[in-house]
């Protein structure tokens, strides 16, 4: 979203992103609820 973040964090974000897009959140978020983790 700008224009001026230093290279490396432009990596970063690219890797967080790429590992974003091949997540099954929704199964993660089944599996964090259905184990009672959202009940701190």
């Amino acid at each position: 979203s700008s224009a001026d973040l230093p290279r490396q964090m432009e990596w970063t974000i690219d890797d967080i992103s790429d590992v974003l897009a091949v997540t099954d959140v929704k199964a993660i978020l089944h599996q964090y609820f259905h184990d009672g983790r959202s009940q701190i």
